[in-house]
């Protein structure tokens, strides 16, 4: 009997998802964390601090008392809603992201406005810098994207 040839095995792996999209979800949604806590602790604090201005006779406007929840509150929700569906590799969440940061432009321009220290600058730096960073799923890991 004659022994069998060596026959060649090749094996075959499929290639990984790039771990970029769970990096940049994890860390949005620390952020967004954050932010809520800080909406919820700080922005109730100044609320009340501002309705107790009121009644000492200093005019507050309604912008400078709630402007700070109510733009800051909603996109900080947001960053959370689209850094978990970023961790979760859907493509949806880095837009979700960048609307966040779309409406925390829009609510620093509107508060900056009402308070009367408007700024466009520095009220658009730091959004379009985290932009850039939600938007690196996108622009580096598309594919893995759903």
């Amino acid at each position: 009997m004659e022994a069998a040839a060596p026959q060649q095995v090749v094996v075959v792996q499929a290639a990984g998802r790039n771990a970029l999209p769970k990096v940049i979800g994890i860390i949005a949604i620390v952020f967004a964390s954050i932010g809520i806590l800080w909406n919820v602790l700080i922005g109730g604090l100044i609320a009340v601090l501002m309705s107790g201005a009121e009644e000492l006779g200093v005019e507050v406007s309604f912008m400078e008392t709630w402007g700070f929840m109510i733009f800051t509150l909603p996109a900080s929700i947001m960053l959370l809603t689209g850094g978990i569906k970023c961790v979760k590799y859907q493509k949806m969440g880095v837009f979700i992201m960048l609307g966040a940061e779309v409406f925390s432009i829009i609510g620093n321009l509107v508060i900056g406005n009402a308070v009367g220290d408007m700024d466009v600058v520095s009220s658009m730096t730091f959004p379009l810098i985290f932009a850039v960073v939600w938007a690196l799923p996108l622009l580096l890991a598309k594919d893995d994207l759903q």
